[in-house]
Formats: structure tokens, sequence, C-alpha cells
């Protein structure tokens, strides 16, 4: 099976997002930018699930942005729902990794942070898309 370049190109900028998501993130998480508690929960919640949004995008890309939306929306609220059960905890205790990708507590202000994340990440692609339709017309 070919891929093509644009194909290819697209799931290369969709990397790049994921882990400048990551980067960004760990450096909430990490307290290196300083901002109240309660924002950068809500922005690492965000984030976490903008870089589900890119990895979902590098994985089933010819499926659409608004497609793998509902995808990522699906996997990210599954697992806040997972937190409901023991099972994120016990990861967590394996490895510290699992911690960020599993979490520990339910928490229902995540949910909407959640949604916030994968839909923002999604209108940034649609709206950055437009841009350069638009652009590339508008170039003799």
């Amino acid at each position: 099976m070919l891929v093509s370049a644009s194909t290819t190109l697209e799931r290369l900028i969709a990397s790049a997002f994921f882990l400048v998501t990551i980067g960004v993130g760990m450096t909430v998480r990490m307290g290196i930018v300083h901002l109240p508690r309660w924002w950068s929960q809500v922005l690492g919640t965000a984030l976490w699930a903008v870089a589900v949004y890119c990895a979902v995008r590098v994985v089933a890309l010819p499926l659409g942005a608004r497609r793998c939306a509902v995808i990522a929306l699906v996997i990210a609220l599954g697992i806040e729902i997972l937190q409901l059960t023991p099972i994120p905890g016990r990861l967590s205790q394996i490895h510290p990794l699992l911690r960020l990708v599993f979490g520990e507590v339910f928490d229902p202000g995540d949910l909407i942070a959640l949604g916030i994340g994968v839909m923002g990440a999604m209108f940034v692609e649609l709206a950055g898309r437009t841009i350069r339709a638009r652009v590339s017309f508008a170039i003799p």
C-alpha cells in the first residue's frame, strides 16, 4: 500500500504536535510555569486530551478530523471514567508514566476539560486547513 506525501506530512505534523503538547503538558505538570493549582490541573487535563487527539490522528488519519475527535473523546472519557475503579491506581504503582496516562482520581470537572481539549484541537486543525486553502488560492 502506497502512502501519499501529503498523508506522510500530515502524520509528521500530528506527531510533532503530539510531542509539543506532551512537552507543554509536562511543563505545566512539573510546575515550571507558575499557575494557580486549579488552572494547571484544568490546563494539564485539556493538554492530555489534545495529545490523545494527536495520537489518534497519527494512527487513524484517513478517518478525518471529526471522526478522530470522536474517537479521541471516547478514549479520554473512558480513561477518566475508569478512574472510578482501582485499576488506574494499581497501574500507577507499576510505573510513574502510567500515572500520567491513566491518572488516579476521578474528577467530574475533568470531563469538561477533556471535551474542551479534544474539540479545541480539532477546531485548530480545521481552521488551519481552511486558512491554508484560502492562502493557496490567493497566491498566483
